[in-house]
Order: C-alpha cells, then structure tokens, then sequence
C-alpha cells in the first residue's frame, strides 16, 4: 500500500503521461456546500465510462469543517474510499498537489447587523420602562460566519435587567429562511445624565477650549464623576486622553498652574486675627488651591503652602 501511494505521488509531481481509465485531478483548495463533501466537489474528474464517472463524483470523501474554516486532506482519504467501492487504482491516475485543504462556503456577517436586530429588540422590551438609559454594545470579537443565501435576523425576548446594568439579546440568523446560528448579544444599560463631552479626541497635555467640547446626554460612568459645567473645564487641561463622546472626568482635567518653579511669592499666615507676610521663592509648580514647596526668603527652610492666585500662598495649617 505504502509503495502504491508513493507511485501515485509520482505520477502526480512528475507529470507521467499514461493510459488509464480514471484521471482524478483534486484541486488544491478546494470550496464545499454541506457539512460532507464528495469528490465531485473537490476534484475534476475524467472517465470513459458515463455511469462510473456518475458514481464517482457522488462518492462522499469526508466531513467538510465549519463554515468558514478549513481541513487537511491528505491521498490517503481518497484513495481509501476509492479502494471502498472497488476501483482499481492501478487503472486510475490521481493527482494530488501537496497541501490540499478543503473549505467550507460562507459569508461572514457583519456584527453590526447583529446588534442592530438584538437593539431593537431591546428598545421594544423597554417600552414600559420609566428611566432613561443609554444603550452600550459589548462586542468582544464577534465573528460569526453562515453559509451564502438571503439572511434574515430573528432577535429573542431579552435576558436580565431592563432597568440598568447588564442585559443579552439572542440573534438567530436565518439563510434563506432556516435556522443556521444562534449568539448572544450583550448590552449594558446606564442612566443618563447631561456632562460634558469632547466633540474631538483631546490629547494629553492639551489645554481645552470652549470649541473643544459640548454638553451632552450620555450614559453615566461606571467609576469617577464627570464634568457638567463648561466653567469646570474650560482653560484647563487634558490629564489623559479624552475620546470624544465620552463623559469628561473631574479627575481627567488638571488646572494650568497658576505658579511657575521660581516665582517670587507672598507667603500669608493667618493663625485666629493675626495676620502675617513674608517674601518667597516657588520650589514647585502649582494651581488653585493645589500644595507646594516654599523657601522663605529669610531662611533655607521649606514650607507647605496652599496657592491661593499667581502671586500668593498660605501657609499650610499644622
């Protein structure tokens, strides 16, 4: 057997001319419909005889992978199911290239016609609900891959909270009306609230203005407090990225110091009526209200102090 397959494989890579009845010539990537496949599906075949070449394209060779993937073929699988319904090899020539593998026919579908059916179920679920929330996709590399056809999406009733938090909506998808695949699509759910976005993406270290944002409905973040008054953030500047759409942090934004390293300053200590000043020099950078490093003019000691505008701080209290 060993050596009968070796044969065949010359007669493949060589070229060999020779008088047969059967010539097999499998294509090296081959394309099937069903969930098996025959060698009519993965190979040209020429024979004589009508009726055998009819029984030999119908000869089923093996199970075809899921749609969208790919399986190994090797000589073997042919010849074996050859060897099945009495071929003679020694009349048949097989040419094999090396590396077969057999596809499965699909078309990928397009995650945002999934979402799009599971939303719209989800929205008609939530008819009665009295709150207003903001609708999330959760996609976590969704590819999901059917055979051709007119493909049609039948979204299930819902599965958890309507009112906030996390919910799933089930999709079939239908290939010329039947059933092929079932996925779940996750949604989360948030309250509303009226914040400050940027209407572009804002780089680290910017200083944003006016025409950099807008007040916005959109979906409450999960950790942290967003801005929700232009004053808050205008002037300031970007602490991190800032996506635009995106509810803007408190913690996002930093203000522009108001003191710069260096900066000769007014140091007040108020200890009950008493009030005192003194010269100094600026050791950090700081804004409003933020604590820095003084030297007192008068000696080499630092002090906390707290800026108060561009050329006053107050001594920290003990």
């Amino acid at each position: 057997m060993r050596n009968l397959t070796m044969v065949l494989l010359v007669w493949a890579t060589c070229g060999w001319q020779q008088q047969s009845e059967v010539r097999i010539t499998v294509r090296a990537m081959p394309q099937v419909a069903g969930t098996t496949f025959t060698l009519g599906e993965i190979a040209e075949i020429v024979c004589r005889d009508s009726s055998m070449q009819k029984r030999l394209s119908s000869l089923e060779i093996g199970a075809a992978p899921l749609h969208g993937l790919t399986r190994r073929l090797g000589l073997n699988d042919v010849t074996v199911r050859l060897r099945g319904i009495g071929i003679d090899l020694k009349t048949t020539t097989i040419v094999f290239p090396p590396g077969v593998k057999v596809g499965r026919l699909a078309v990928e579908v397009v995650p945002d016609e999934l979402v799009s059916a599971a939303r719209v179920a989800l929205e008609l679920a939530r008819a009665g609900q009295q709150n207003e929330v903001a609708i999330e996709p959760v996609l976590s590399g969704i590819r999901l891959f059917v055979p051709p056809g007119k493909r049609e999406y039948v979204a299930g009733a819902p599965s958890g909270s309507l009112d906030k938090g996390s919910v799933t909506v089930p999709v079939s998808v239908l290939v010329d009306g039947k059933p092929t695949k079932t996925i779940d699509i996750a949604f989360n759910l948030t309250p509303l609230v009226t914040a400050i976005v940027p209407i572009r993406t804002i780089e680290a270290g910017s200083e944003i203005s006016a025409s950099d944002v807008s007040e916005s409905q959109v979906g409450a973040p999960a950790v942290g407090e967003p801005i929700t008054d232009l004053v808050n953030i205008v002037g300031k500047k970007a602490r991190v990225r800032l996506t635009a759409g995106k509810p803007i942090l408190a913690s996002a934004v930093i203000s522009p110091p108001l003191i710069t390293s260096g900066s000769a300053v007014t140091v007040l200590s108020i200890v009950g009526a008493l009030r005192i000043e003194a010269k100094g020099i600026a050791k950090q950078a700081g804004a409003a209200g933020e604590k820095i490093a003084v030297q007192l003019a008068a000696s080499t000691k630092l002090i906390r102090c707290i800026v108060i505008d561009s050329t006053t701080v107050r001594v920290e209290a003990p």
